[in-house]
C-alpha cells in the first residue's frame, strides 16, 4: 500500500481489471493492487515482450431471508503483450456464466464475452527522453474497447474492491466499458487527464444505432502521494453525467468515497433525474484481516409526459455495508464476508442480504 500510494504515476499506469503487472516467469504468486489513481492506460514497463497471461476467479454465495444461492461471477483470462516498447496489446476475455450466458439455449455449458481489447501507444523513447517535458507528460493513446476514464469504483479492478458489490449508483449510472478512443497525459505526478470518445453503445456492440458518440473526460489531482481528488464529466446529446470521488491510501488504512449523477431520457416519453454515491472505509488490523464500512446511498425521478399527463415516480435507496476481508500472503486469494443493510422506498422496504465471495488470483 505504501508503495502505491508514493508512486501516483506507476499506480495510476497500472492495468485495471487485470490483477498485477505482468512479472519475470519465476515471479511468486500475483498480488492485486488496489490504485491511488486507477487508469485503463498501462504502463509499459509491464508489457512484456511475449504474451503474458493472467487472471482470477470468483465465486459467490447469497443469502436473503427463505433463500440462497450461489454464482460463478467472475472467470477472467487476460493476455498481454508488448512488441515495442512504445506499443501494447492487451485481451481480456469473460467465462463466466454469470457475464456471458450460454452457448445455446439447450446448453449447459458458459459462452464467452469480450471484456477488453485494445492497443495502447506511447511516444518510442527516443522521443521522450527522461527528463524531458514530453516525458514528464507521460502522453498515451488507447483504442478499442476498454474501461471508459470515469467513476473510481468501476476504474477499480473487481478482484482488488473491499467490498462484494460496487455501489449503487457506479452499477446503474456510471458509463462502462466502451469502444472507442481514448487519450491521457499527466504532469509528472501532480495531475493527469484522460479524455475518451465512445459509441456510448457499451461494450461488444456492433453498431452505433443513434449515430452520435459520447464524450468523457477525467481529472485526477495529486496533492500529496497518498490523496487522489477527482471530477468528471460525460455528454451523449441530452444525455448528461458528472461526478467527483477521492481515495486516501495510507500505509494499512483506505478511505474513500464517489458522488454520480446522470440526467438523461429513457425513452421517448420518460426522462430519468437520478444521483448517488458511497463513503467506504478499510482498515488492515492484521496483513490477512480487513474490516470495511461503506454507506451506499442511490435515489433517482422518473418523470412521464404522455402528453396528456404527467407523472413522476422516484425511488430511495440506502445500504449499510459492514465487511471483513479474509487475506492470503501474497495476495492471491481473498475470502469477502458481506452484510448489507438495505432500505429501499418506497418498496420493498428494509431486508437484509449475506455475502460470501473467493476470488482466486493467478
Amino acid at each position: 500500500m505504501a508503495t502505491v500510494a508514493s508512486c501516483c504515476w506507476s499506480a495510476q499506469a497500472l492495468a485495471q481489471d487485470t490483477t498485477r503487472a505482468a512479472p519475470p516467469p519465476a515471479a511468486p504468486a500475483p498480488t492485486p493492487t488496489y490504485l491511488l489513481n486507477p487508469s485503463p492506460v498501462i504502463n509499459m514497463r509491464f508489457y512484456p515482450s511475449k504474451p503474458a497471461l493472467s487472471g482470477y476467479v470468483s465465486g459467490r454465495m447469497t443469502h436473503v431471508v427463505g433463500a440462497t444461492g450461489f454464482l460463478l461471477n467472475r472467470g477472467r483470462l487476460t493476455v498481454q503483450v508488448g512488441p515495442k516498447p512504445f506499443f501494447g496489446i492487451k485481451i481480456q476475455g469473460d467465462f463466466s456464466g454469470a457475464q456471458s450466458g450460454k452457448l445455446r439455449a439447450d446448453s449447459t455449458v458458459a459462452g464467452f464475452s469480450l471484456t477488453d481489447a485494445y492497443v495502447q501507444l506511447v511516444p518510442p523513447p527516443d522521443w521522450a527522453p527522461a527528463g524531458s517535458v514530453l516525458a514528464q507528460l507521460h502522453p498515451a493513446i488507447v483504442a478499442g474497447q476498454f474501461k471508459t476514464p470515469y467513476s473510481l469504483e468501476y476504474l477499480t479492478s473487481f478482484a482488488s474492491l473491499k467490498t462484494v458489490d460496487r455501489s449503487q449508483a457506479v452499477d446503474r449510472l456510471s458509463q462502462k466499458r466502451d469502444i472507442g478512443a481514448m487519450a491521457q497525459v499527466g504532469w509528472v505526478r501532480f495531475a493527469t487527464l484522460s479524455g475518451a470518445v465512445v459509441n456510448g453503445e457499451g461494450p461488444n456492440a456492433t453498431s452505433n444505432a443513434d449515430k452520435s458518440q459520447m464524450l468523457l473526460s477525467r481529472l485526477t489531482i495529486t496533492p500529496v502521494s497518498f490523496l487522489a481528488l477527482s471530477a468528471k464529466v460525460a455528454r451523449e446529446g441530452a444525455d448528461h453525467a458528472w461526478g467527483y470521488d477521492g481515495r486516501i491510501v495510507w500505509r494499512a488504512l483506505t478511505v474513500e468515497g464517489e458522488g454520480l449523477y446522470r440526467k438523461r431520457a429513457t425513452s421517448s416519453t420518460v426522462n430519468l433525474d437520478a444521483g448517488g454515491g458511497y463513503a467506504l472505509v478499510a482498515y488492515k488490523i492484521l496483513p490477512w484481516l480487513e474490516p470495511v464500512y461503506k454507506y451506499d446511498r442511490y435515489w433517482d425521478t422518473r418523470t412521464t409526459n404522455t402528453g396528456s399527463a404527467v407523472t413522476t415516480a422516484s425511488t430511495h435507496s440506502t445500504w449499510n455495508v459492514f465487511g471483513v476481508n479474509l487475506l492470503s500472503s501474497p495476495e492471491w486469494l481473498r475470502l469477502q464476508l458481506d452484510w448489507e443493510r438495505r432500505n429501499v422506498e418506497p418498496t420493498p422496504g428494509r431486508t437484509n442480504v449475506y455475502l460470501a465471495q473467493l476470488i482466486a488470483i493467478f
